[in-house]
């Protein structure tokens, strides 16, 4: 048994620039100041969120992440119709889950999104009938992204999948991800379809690099082999 752990922005679906104008919307309204200008990739929602209240020197009150938190889902639920002109799903996506599928590899999601904006996205782009989200985790259970590895793996054991960690892929196109499959014995597949470069990826160590997931028979053979 395998499970893939999928990581949503950058991987599975690019939204264009919405999802930095929804941040910069919520984050001016709740707070009064605009958003400063940061890197999102492979952060979760309330890191970036806390890390914007760093950059203007406001203190990281719960409270108040928790606010621009509530005023972002608001937003992406209302821009959906606007994701689905401007966005578009990566190549070979599709194919690729509907491989797991039929190997039988337990799908679900690792994403920095808080959960409601994660079935958006993925509802959005007809990709939630292949995940079970019961056993993901969402930026929504925490901060940092490395202790979501851990949470998925309890929600994997909770569901009756008795897992090893060894039997757990990430796929994602950051850093970040690696590093949180990396951190809990995951295994990891990085794609350069995100904002970081295929030769960057290459080098961190995962267990396979790909420039898109074009090639389903191959990435399903890497993951169901380990099995």
């Amino acid at each position: 048994m395998a499970a893939v752990l999928w990581d949503i922005d950058g991987t599975l679906i690019r939204s264009g620039s919405l999802g930095t104008q929804i941040f910069d919307e919520a984050f001016t309204e709740v707070v009064g100041q605009s958003a400063p200008p940061q890197s999102f990739h492979g952060k979760t929602d309330p890191q970036i969120i806390a890390e914007h209240l760093t950059a203007i020197d406001r203190a990281h009150d719960e409270a108040l992440i928790d606010a621009v938190v509530e005023s972002l889902v608001s937003k992406m639920a209302l821009h959906a119709p606007t994701m689905a002109t401007e966005g578009w799903l990566l190549p070979g996506v599709v194919p690729l889950l509907e491989t797991f599928a039929r190997a039988g590899v337990h799908q679900s999601v690792l994403t920095g999104n808080v959960r409601a904006n994660a079935i958006v996205k993925l509802e959005t782009f007809g990709l939630l009938d292949f995940l079970d989200l019961s056993t993901g985790a969402f930026g929504s259970d925490h901060a940092h992204r490395p202790a979501l590895g851990a949470i998925a793996l309890e929600r994997l054991h909770a569901s009756g999948r008795e897992l090893d960690p060894s039997e757990v892929w990430i796929i994602g196109d950051s850093p970040n991800d690696w590093w949180c499959a990396e951190t809990n014995g995951f295994r990891c597949i990085l794609v350069a379809t995100g904002v970081v470069g295929y030769h960057e990826l290459a080098g961190l160590g995962a267990d396979a690099c790909v420039t898109d997931l074009s090639d389903a028979a191959a990435l399903a053979s890497l993951v169901t082999s380990s099995a």
